[in-house]
């Protein structure tokens, strides 16, 4: 979201944003609260504090980031920095997609219940080493998606 504000400001592009009002109303964006809390931008505070339906919390997802972080080294993953001062979203980012893809918490495979994929929506580049949202995707078979692919895959048309 803060890639999607610096690239695409409210006052320059606002038809862009009531377009994502419309996806967050129906339930098509999601964010977990610790993405949520790196957004120190107003007009993103404003735009969450609309749509409190997009915010997930640890609770409803919780199983899934456990799992996740118990499963990182043997993925090749280092989404968590136990040295950083401040706890990164991506690992949330990751573990709420999870979730929301139909996976079982307990062992990140797809449940036998048809649903339609998550994409994770970030900037990111992959980095080889596993530091990246990017790679994770690629490790758990999640889908991910740069901010033009999302409006293209979602059929935005300014």
């Amino acid at each position: 979201m803060i890639d999607l504000k610096d690239r695409y400001p409210c006052e320059v592009f606002p038809s862009l944003w009531t377009w994502l009002d419309r996806l967050a109303e129906e339930g098509r964006l999601r964010m977990c609260e610790q993405a949520c809390d790196e957004c120190d931008d107003p007009p993103l505070k404003e735009f969450i504090k609309r749509h409190t339906n997009i915010v997930a919390t640890l609770a409803s997802f919780e199983g899934h980031f456990r799992s996740l972080q118990s499963a990182e080294s043997q993925l090749g993953l280092r989404l968590t920095n136990p040295q950083a001062a401040r706890t990164q979203a991506d690992p949330f980012v990751v573990a709420l997609a999870l979730m929301l893809d139909g996976r079982d918490a307990s062992s990140l495979q797809h449940k036998d219940i048809p649903q339609q994929r998550c994409h994770v929506l970030s900037e990111e580049k992959r980095s080889g080493g596993g530091r990246k949202i990017p790679d994770a995707c690629d490790a758990l078979d999640l889908g991910h998606v740069t901010i033009v692919e999302f409006l293209r895959a979602e059929g935005y048309r300014g």
